[in-house]
């Protein structure tokens, strides 16, 4: 595990969007697994646009209080910066140099550094290796955000590889049960997403945005701590009789499945059914399948 410093400029963080993506490359980089400090400018023209502010008050502005004015570019930039990371899930936290103890000259608008707190960047250092967020802050000044309390990966069930942080959801679209292989993909204000390897939604995702996968697994408990249940969907085609859904329910029912919708339609003698449910574990799954295709007329059973 690495400390990376990663310095972005004006253009990179010049609008939403572009922060937007800034944050996807970020969490990337730390669910690799390094501990991040993140160095952004201010965002592209908003630095002109407060001199420009300043000189139409003061022909030769005062440099301590331009410095004052410059300073709040870069201000804005961390605090949108470390907003667009807790909307992905990702703990973040800005800082800025006084924060830090960073100290200057006084030759305003081109000081440089003259000393920074050894004893305050040590505990920063400390802090940082037990860091659980990671660090947005202007200029030069680096400080690491406090440890959060944060709820395990294992008490979820899942496991996003590197990262312990991230908010996590299963995708819809597949809905995922362990042990499915699975991964993660980073959206846009929902945390990471987590799908099934072979789902058809993922691979187009992945088609148009390959940065924003990220590897996962399942905990070691393999499904969530409280025992509790994940929903699938399992469609069912059988030849279409008086009692069939009646019969499956009751398939499902000695399996201890909780149906929690069904959706039939029957064409050409046939019935098709959609049932959501949950099972504890692709175990559970397989007991249900085997149940219902030993119901009379079911032809196929699958998950949808």
């Amino acid at each position: 595990m690495a400390l990376i410093v990663q310095k972005f400029g004006g253009t990179s963080v010049g609008s939403i969007e572009r922060i937007r993506n800034v944050a996807w490359r970020v969490a990337k980089w730390q669910a690799a697994g390094h501990r991040i400090v993140v160095v952004p400018s201010a965002m592209s023209g908003e630095t002109n646009r407060l001199l420009t502010l300043a000189a139409g008050l003061q022909e030769h502005p005062d440099p301590r209080e331009l410095d004052v004015v410059a300073a709040t570019g870069e201000q804005v930039s961390v605090g949108l910066l470390a907003m667009a990371l807790l909307a992905l899930g990702v703990k973040a936290r800005s800082y800025a140099g006084w924060q830090v103890k960073v100290l200057t000259d006084s030759a305003f608008t081109r000081a440089r550094i003259i000393s920074i707190d050894e004893v305050n960047l040590r505990q920063l250092q400390a802090a940082l290796r037990d860091s659980t967020g990671l660090v947005s802050v202007p200029d030069v000044k680096i400080q690491p955000g406090k440890k959060a309390k944060t709820k395990s990966p294992q008490d979820s069930g899942l496991l996003i590889v590197g990262v312990d942080r991230l908010m996590t959801q299963l995708a819809r679209c597949c809905k995922p049960v362990p042990p499915d292989p699975v991964r993660g993909f980073v959206t846009r204000g929902k945390g990471v997403t987590v799908h099934r390897e072979d789902c058809a939604s993922l691979k187009r995702l992945a088609e148009r945005s390959p940065e924003r996968l990220i590897d996962a697994q399942w905990g070691n408990r393999g499904g969530n701590a409280a025992g509790g249940a994940y929903p699938v969907d399992v469609l069912v085609t059988a030849a279409d009789r008086q009692g069939l859904l009646r019969d499956i329910g009751e398939a499902l029912a000695r399996e201890r499945i909780n149906v929690t919708a069904v959706r039939t339609q029957s064409r050409d003698e046939l019935a098709h059914m959609r049932f959501s449910f949950e099972v504890a574990d692709v175990a559970h799954l397989r007991r249900a399948f085997a149940a219902v295709k030993q119901v009379a007329g079911v032809i196929r059973a699958g998950r949808g």
